[in-house]
């Protein structure tokens, strides 16, 4: 039952007690302490259901007899209730703050989930008015009192345990099926939006147009008579890709009539000079734009033939969750998945030389290939996140030259090219084999606290978006292995 419904029959079957109050009016802004001292006690109540306060809602005899509505302008926004939450109850208690709809009047719900239960007692973080630091509060019918001995003594009766499932992540949400997202949509996004980059790229070069220069007027450098050209060859291919993609160029951009190479001194060694553009300054960049071009080129077409040779792939984010109500440690995972459903890392890389013109989009799409998100609500202990390395100038070992190189835009793709092939080399490493028609998957987590969830290193690719995987968890604090099932 969701809240809306539980809601509707709250108001309608049910009167105030250890799960239930309602308010005409909402808290006053200022009067933070009787909204923590409500909560609190709300969530050390004895009752093993989820526990409201229903605001807007007019009470007669501890039941409601009008729904009188609420001004949603005037209320706090959901972010704010959330700090004051965290900020003055101690600890990790979980609060949802909703306005519904009933009978077209608005009501602001405040939902303690009964699993809570498991995190009793919670007490005052800080102290604010009359509430005191460490104090605890329950809720004892339509009462609410500072916690007995007994009291406290109840909550922590029950036996404290572990309770360890997969489940999967998408959008901020934990979900005990597994949750898909289609890749290939992804990567034909990212085809389009370099296709036009490329048509901008072009553009810009076109617009780069020169002035007339002279090259005579303080002329205090050995400058060259020939005029300024990039190669042939690259000339002829980067006509010939642009009119197959359709993309309009004038002829012009090749022609360079207003700069020239200059000769300049730059210091010892056995490399005193060196050579660098002078005169108009829109052609020089127009120039190395165009130098460039041909990579920007290649990078679009290995994109676009890798596009197509990909075979349809889902991807899905899963944790491990411990959703009882005490640590564990020293765990041991097992995925068992269905060959025939599971895609390798592998398959993403492709074996031929285009891999050096895909650096680009491997680092783009990375997170969606393999990085699991990193979110905090949901993975206080990080996993060590995979690491990939900085692009760093290459420096030739010329001896005794002054010379630094500055890497093209075809090294950048080549090394992230390379980075991402160690990322994928590095996934779950030595932990995953073959048995039998079954892929299995061992991943080992040092420790998991109550109500807290870890990202599995990577996310896993499949080739159907409805899969069944199965798995296993051995524990230190679990007295017999966990069998488990979660499918789509």
């Amino acid at each position: 039952m969701d809240i809306e419904e539980e809601v509707k029959e709250l108001i309608d079957c049910h009167g105030e007690g250890d799960y239930l109050d309602f308010k005409e009016y909402d808290y006053h802004k200022e009067n933070k302490e009787e909204l923590i001292k409500d909560i609190i006690a709300f969530a050390n109540s004895h009752s093993d259901r989820n526990k409201y306060i229903i605001i807007g809602a007019i009470e007669e005899n501890n039941v409601c007899i009008e729904i009188r509505g609420i001004d949603k302008s005037t209320i706090r926004d959901e972010a704010e209730f959330q700090q004051i939450v965290n900020t003055y109850i101690y600890e990790n208690l979980i609060v949802n703050y909703k306005v519904i709809t009933i009978d077209e009047k608005d009501v602001l719900v405040i939902q303690i989930p009964a699993t809570n239960n498991d995190n009793r007692p919670f007490m005052v973080k800080k102290q604010i008015g009359k509430l005191k630091e460490n104090e605890v509060f329950i809720r004892k019918g339509s009462m609410t009192m500072l916690a007995n001995k007994k009291d406290l003594k109840n909550m922590f009766k029950e036996n404290k345990s572990s309770k360890l499932v997969i489940q999967s992540y998408l959008n901020g949400k934990l979900s005990n099926k597994i949750l898909m997202t289609d890749l290939n949509f992804k990567v034909e996004r990212y085809r389009k939006e370099k296709f036009n980059n490329l048509q901008k790229r072009v553009s810009e070069i076109n617009k780069l147009k020169g002035d007339n220069f002279s090259f005579l007027e303080g002329m205090s450098f050995f400058i060259k008579d020939e005029k300024v050209k990039i190669e042939e060859e690259q000339e002829e291919f980067i006509k010939q890709q642009l009119k197959k993609l359709n993309i309009e160029y004038n002829d012009e951009i090749f022609e360079f009539k207003n700069i020239r190479w200059k000769t300049t001194f730059n210091g010892g060694g056995l490399y005193p000079v060196r050579q660098e553009l002078y005169g108009d300054k829109n052609e020089i960049e127009r120039y190395w734009k165009l130098k460039d071009l041909d990579s920007f080129i290649l990078e679009y077409l290995a994109i676009n033939y890798y596009t197509k040779g990909l075979p349809q792939i889902y991807t899905t984010n899963l944790v491990i969750s411990n959703i009882g109500n005490y640590f564990d440690e020293d765990i041991e995972l097992k995925l068992i998945i269905d060959k025939k459903l599971f895609i390798k890392k592998e398959t993403i890389i492709v074996d031929d030389d285009v891999i050096k013109y895909l650096g680009n989009m491997y680092q783009d799409l990375k997170e969606d290939f393999i990085e699991c998100p990193r979110v905090s609500n949901v993975d206080e202990y990080f996993y060590p996140s995979i690491v990939h390395n900085n692009i760093t100038p290459h420096i030739p070992t010329n001896v005794g030259a002054m010379i630094s190189y500055e890497p093209t835009y075809l090294d950048k793709l080549n090394e992230k090219a390379e980075d991402f092939k160690d990322d994928i080399d590095n996934i779950f490493e030595d932990s995953i084999y073959e048995e039998n028609d079954k892929i299995i998957i061992k991943v080992d987590f040092k420790k998991i606290m109550q109500n807290k969830s870890m990202f599995l290193e990577a996310k896993l690719l499949f080739n159907s978006n409805e899969i069944k995987i199965d798995y296993e968890i051995t524990s230190k604090n679990s007295s017999k292995t966990t069998y488990g099932i979660i499918e789509t």
